[in-house]
């Protein structure tokens, strides 16, 4: 490998190169090069990480929504029913149909937050 960027002849570009960077990292809001000490200090003040709400659940006849108090968590249910034993975790996008006497279990999680309580539900 031939390392240019102390090249003399190549200064000038580097400069622009450099500067361009700069200017791109300042209007993104990169935060690349700030500790990670101090990153936590701005997302969690005094260090506290915050806790997803726990998971409201809904019915509406046949259907139940699953919903959450924290804005952008993704929601998890899992199903349990006579015929069908406990199912895996799946990412919850709309009302779900239950039978009576059918359970679920729900999870909320956002990005960078503790993970709510699993709450269980059984159908009416």
């Amino acid at each position: 490998m031939n390392n240019i960027a102390d090249d003399p002849v190549h200064a000038e570009r580097l400069a622009e190169v450099r500067q361009a960077l700069q200017e791109w990292m300042d209007d993104a809001g990169d935060m690349g090069f700030i500790p990670e000490t101090d990153l936590i200090e701005q997302f969690w003040p005094g260090s506290q990480q915050p806790g997803t709400a726990d998971p409201t659940v809904a019915s509406g006849g046949a259907d139940v929504t699953i919903s959450s108090a924290t804005e952008g968590a993704s929601i998890g249910y899992r199903r349990h029913g006579e015929a069908v034993p406990w199912s895996g975790w799946h990412l919850y996008s709309g009302p779900l149909r239950l039978e009576p006497g059918e359970r679920i279990e729900v999870v909320a999680h956002r990005l960078g937050y503790t993970p709510s309580e699993t709450v269980t539900y059984t159908h009416r």
